[in-house]
């Protein structure tokens, strides 16, 4: 498949015509009011492209499902002021309204990172797949991409057991760190989906 046709590609397309392509729709309420994309993905793509693998973004959701956020509406796009998040949290961010309740009080996502320690992506994955606002901020985080992980004995990387496993990176770090699996469950599951099925012969 080409770039062309990529679905996060396109993510990315359209992330730079809304800062710096003035015949975009969206111009007017980005890159006219000044908003940019940091330089080291404005380079390279492929660098959005790790960051994107490396903090959620799920190529098996729907697009409506994984969109691209900015925390601070007032910043640029860069892989601090950057997460994934369904439509629905997206929107209600824009509109300032983004609050979760939790022990009585209403708290915004961020807060909920620094109250418990668990990084903003990794608490909006949890919430987007229905998690509860206390399992999504209590929960283990249990590996991410700047940790090792033990397999079999063996100490890997997550972009190293992915590719040793030959599993998808993003199904890999969404079962370990997003839903809090064991490494060896994750692979398992990662396992499981990626062999084709099995053909029954006919006679």
């Amino acid at each position: 498949m080409s770039l062309r046709h990529d679905r996060l590609h396109r993510v990315y397309r359209g992330m730079m015509d809304r800062c710096y392509n003035p015949s975009d729709k969206a111009f007017k309420d980005y890159g006219k009011r000044g908003i940019t994309v940091c330089s080291e993905w404005r380079r390279d793509y492929w660098s959005f492209h790790l960051w994107a693998m490396e903090n959620g973004y799920d190529y098996d959701a729907p697009e409506y499902q994984c969109t691209i956020d900015r925390i601070d509406n007032n910043r640029g796009y860069s892989p601090n002021n950057c997460r994934w998040v369904s439509m629905k949290v997206q929107n209600c961010n824009r509109q300032n309204t983004c609050h979760w309740s939790y022990q009585g009080r209403d708290f915004t996502t961020v807060e909920l990172s620094e109250m418990s320690g668990v990084p903003v992506p990794v608490i909006t994955g949890r919430l987007n797949i229905g998690w509860t606002v206390e399992d999504a901020i209590t929960k283990p985080v249990r590996g991410s991409h700047s940790r090792t992980l033990q397999y079999e004995g063996k100490t890997f990387s997550m972009t190293q057991l992915a590719r040793v496993c030959g599993v998808s990176y993003a199904m890999l770090y969404r079962r370990i760190v997003i839903c809090g699996k064991s490494v060896e469950d994750a692979v398992h599951e990662c396992l499981n989906l990626s062999m084709p099925p099995v053909l029954e012969k006919t006679s």
